[in-house]
């Protein structure tokens, strides 16, 4: 089995989790702005929250205390 099955590079991982450690809480289309916003669209950010999650390093569809989602 592939440790990253959404084939996430290490360079993207490693901008996402610099920004997440800014951010706390964000979403694929927040990081992708954030990081690379001439990148045509989000599926690379959103393959990459993706493999962390299989990693325990993320969490997806998080939802808050007043039942609301907080992910996109």
């Amino acid at each position: 089995m592939k440790a990253y099955p959404y084939g996430s590079t290490a360079a993207v991982r490693g901008h996402v989790l610099v920004a997440l450690g800014v951010l706390k809480v964000a979403t694929a289309e927040q990081i992708h702005r954030l990081t690379v916003p001439g990148h045509k669209d989000n599926k690379v950010f959103r393959n990459v929250l993706l493999d962390l999650s299989r990693h325990g390093l993320t969490v997806s569809g998080a939802v808050r205390a007043t039942g609301t989602s907080c992910g996109g």
